[in-house]
């Protein structure tokens, strides 16, 4: 195995809790001599998950280093808003205790996780980062918190976002902002910013976010993790805020998904196995299952790109890296070929599009715009 804290290190604010791991790190000769939690700060949860049940860390062990890490670094980065220290560690000796006696809850069995506000946790405040919401405690989980507690996953606490969910920061009038653990002076991105922000920061294993815009995959991008927006409707939203709680009934969501961000592919994958098919009286009508993989190397696959637009100009220094990555890929065999011109009708020009697209985000975040923004928006 390749040296994983070489690969997931941080900046030199994070360097005294940094062990530099060598490729014996979780072999199968060390599965009856315990290791230092401290060892798994930045590894994928799949092998947090795997140490667990060859008993080489505990539960609580893990637990109570993420907790650790938080207090010592989550001041400057403000990625945990409401942290459940309590509640993790009562959660955390059950699972130690469940595999005494050999039970399994599943993938991520005493895995401490964190939740994106917008999502309802039961007994724990969720404020999806609205003043109006500042002291609203749900009664009953989000659809995917159940699903990772089922899953077995510790919950150690609610990570931050803009208000609502509406904006590509992590800024809002209860919490504040939320910094970017690589560089204090930049965003994490949002909405996800908080989620992107403790991934990186070696303070959660497991990450849920939302995504309609790039909630996930931006936090992602700027924060140096995986992250992934699923097909719409594979995982269910019921329990997300917006709508805000107590609303009427709605359709479903339009452009709006739920999805996971990790620390590697393989993280992805088994997240989205536990959060993924329908809920309620969906679950009645179908059953979904991750299909398996269409092609075994990058030559079965097609790439489509698009390096520029005219609404929003790509600097030179992310084309060029991007053309390289293009090119890289093209050398594993896959073809790849820019989309742009196939995706666009040239009748139809970007001053609209942007403005369309614009419209169906307020509508759907529910977020307040302001007047001239939304004329703005018709006029266009």
């Amino acid at each position: 195995m390749a040296s994983l804290d070489q690969r997931f290190a941080r900046r030199s604010f994070l360097s005294g809790s940094v062990v530099v791991l060598g490729s014996t790190l979780l072999h199968a000769s060390r599965s009856k001599a315990a290791i230092a939690a401290s060892e798994l700060d930045f590894v994928p949860a799949l092998t947090a998950a795997r140490a667990i049940r060859r008993g080489d860390v505990s539960s609580v062990e893990l637990t109570k280093r993420i907790l650790d890490r938080i207090s010592q670094y989550n001041s400057k980065i403000n990625a945990i808003v409401t942290l459940t220290p309590d509640a993790a560690l009562a959660r955390a000796r059950a699972a130690d205790e469940a595999r005494g006696r050999g039970e399994w809850w599943g993938p991520f069995h005493g895995v401490p996780c964190t939740v994106k506000d917008t999502f309802a946790t039961a007994g724990v405040r969720t404020t999806a980062g609205a003043t109006r919401l500042s002291t609203h405690v749900p009664t009953k989980d989000a659809v995917v918190v159940e699903r990772l507690r089922d899953a077995g996953a510790v919950i150690v606490g609610k990570t931050n976002v803009p208000e609502l969910a509406s904006d590509w920061q992590s800024y809002n009038a209860v919490f504040g902002v939320t910094n970017n653990p690589w560089d204090f002076s930049l965003t994490p991105g949002g909405t996800s910013g908080g989620e992107g922000a403790a991934l990186a920061a070696g303070l959660t294993y497991v990450s849920v976010g939302s995504d309609i815009a790039g909630s996930i995959r931006i936090p992602a991008h700027f924060c140096g993790v995986y992250g992934h927006k699923p097909t719409l409707g594979v995982v269910p939203l019921q329990g997300h805020i917006p709508p805000l709680p107590g609303s009427p009934p709605i359709a479903p969501p339009s452009l709006a998904v739920a999805g996971p961000l990790g620390r590697s592919a393989a993280d992805l994958k088994a997240i989205l196995e536990v959060l993924g098919g329908p809920a309620g009286d969906d679950a009645k009508a179908y059953r979904w299952s991750l299909p398996p993989s269409r092609g075994s190397r990058l030559s079965d696959y097609r790439i489509g790109f698009v390096l520029d637009d005219p609404v929003c100009r790509v600097s030179p220094d992310v084309a060029d890296v991007l053309t390289q990555a293009i090119d890289a890929l093209r050398k594993g065999g896959p073809q790849a070929s820019c989309q742009w011109s196939s995706m666009t009708p040239t009748s139809i020009s970007s001053t609209p599009r942007m403005g369309f697209s614009c419209a169906m985000t307020r509508l759907t975040t529910c977020a307040p715009s302001p007047r001239s923004g939304t004329e703005a928006t018709a006029r266009s």
